[in-house]
């Protein structure tokens, strides 16, 4: 286990790499788009900065290391909360860091944890290939959240709606021919397999579930 200090500089590097990246693509703007991101630049300097002069609890830090896009989130979070951009940045990363500590917690108190994870990340390479299915995968979605999927497990038939779309999406000739050629994270859509008996268990599990209550 990583002591605080360990997943502090972690989470730092992370942070710095993403902005690392997210000037260099600025680089490639003309100089009316550039002016235009200074401000964000500013702001999400001073968000890492916040990160360098504070200390954050160990689940936090576990949460951010889970969150894909971190320095993206947290400035969005800060841009569109609801008391504005007034909030200072500390105080809104506080509230950010609160938020998604709760949701790791839950997901990883969760048996099925792992499962979500890898489900989650196969979903969201399938719909960047446009794998739709309204129940699973909805068109609105930018980006696909492991907390999102844990409700869909979670909920009502939501494994069943699961085994149904994979079940369907894994014998699509589209789909084989995108393995074929290796443009898709092949190791993330071949899980499908996996997953079905997977969900298969969990059905069963709560159809006896349902059975004893009923008792």
């Amino acid at each position: 286990m990583d002591s605080i200090e360990e997943l502090s500089n972690k989470v730092y590097k992370k942070l710095e790499h993403e902005f690392d990246m997210f000037k260099e693509s600025c680089l490639t703007k003309t100089k009316e788009e550039i002016l235009k991101s200074a401000y964000e630049i500013a702001v999400k300097e001073e968000i890492i900065e916040s990160f360098n002069s504070n200390i954050y609890e160990e689940e936090q830090y576990l949460a951010l290391l889970e969150n894909d896009n971190m320095l993206e989130n947290i400035y969005q979070d800060w841009m569109n909360a609801e008391s504005g951009i007034h909030i200072p940045i500390e105080e809104s990363i506080e509230f950010y860091l609160n938020e998604i500590e709760e949701k790791y917690t839950k997901l990883e108190s969760d048996p099925n944890s792992k499962l979500i994870k890898d489900m989650t990340k196969t979903l969201r390479e399938l719909r960047n290939y446009e794998f739709y299915d309204d129940n699973i995968i909805q068109r609105k979605f930018l980006y696909y959240d492991k907390n999102d999927v844990q409700d869909l497990l979670n909920s009502k038939d939501g494994a069943r709606k699961l085994l149904n779309y994979f079940n369907d999406v894994k014998d699509n000739e589209h789909l084989k021919y995108l393995k074929e050629i290796q443009v898709i994270d092949t190791e993330s859509v071949n899980k499908i397999d996996e997953y079905i008996p997977k969900l298969n268990e969990i059905i069963n599990k709560n159809r006896n579930k349902s059975k004893d209550m009923e008792r």
